[in-house]
């Protein structure tokens, strides 16, 4: 019985293609949690030096109301906090799968026919694409979740702001 030659070649450039995919979009979450940590960083300087301004001026406000606005303000700033750490952890440095490129695989090479090649390396990347997809999955996970929480931050952000309006307008 001959082997099929093309149906390992298939098999082959599929798991490839499923590769580059998963890579493709390991690269892409790397880049937006990359966009929200700076995004984060940024608002998160920006509201630090907008309450220092309003604490130093802060004299002829009510303690129950200076109260309130300090609970927002710490608040806002855990929430930011919070947020940045979920964003951050998503970036956490990590050795990435790659397929072999050793020679052990170039023996693999020459000791075998083409479709038993064919066949070891959809394995290979069949192991490397699941890798990447866990990989995926956590990211994905961690930036919901740190997403979640810049729509919490973005709510006591708000509230603090216009808090603080409402005493600087008073």
């Amino acid at each position: 019985m001959a082997v099929d030659k093309d149906r390992y070649k298939a098999l082959y450039e599929y798991q490839k293609a499923q590769f580059d995919d998963e890579k493709t979009r390991y690269s892409k979450l790397e880049d937006k949690a990359a966009k929200y940590l700076t995004f984060l960083t940024i608002i998160i300087s920006a509201y630090i030096l907008l309450v220092s301004k309003f604490i130093s001026a802060s004299d002829d406000i009510y303690c129950l109301t200076y109260a309130i606005i300090i609970f927002f303000i710490i608040l806002t700033f855990f929430s930011f906090c919070s947020a940045w750490f979920s964003i951050f952890k998503s970036l956490k440095l990590q050795k990435i799968k790659k397929m072999s490129a050793d020679a052990e695989l170039i023996e693999f090479f020459e000791a075998h026919e083409l479709p038993s090649v064919y066949l070891g390396l959809a394995e290979n990347y069949s192991e490397v694409i699941e890798w990447y997809r866990i990989k995926n999955d956590d990211k994905t996970t961690l930036m919901q979740k740190g997403y979640k929480e810049i729509l919490h931050t973005a709510i006591f952000f708000i509230i603090s702001i216009f808090i603080i309006f409402l005493t600087e307008v008073a």
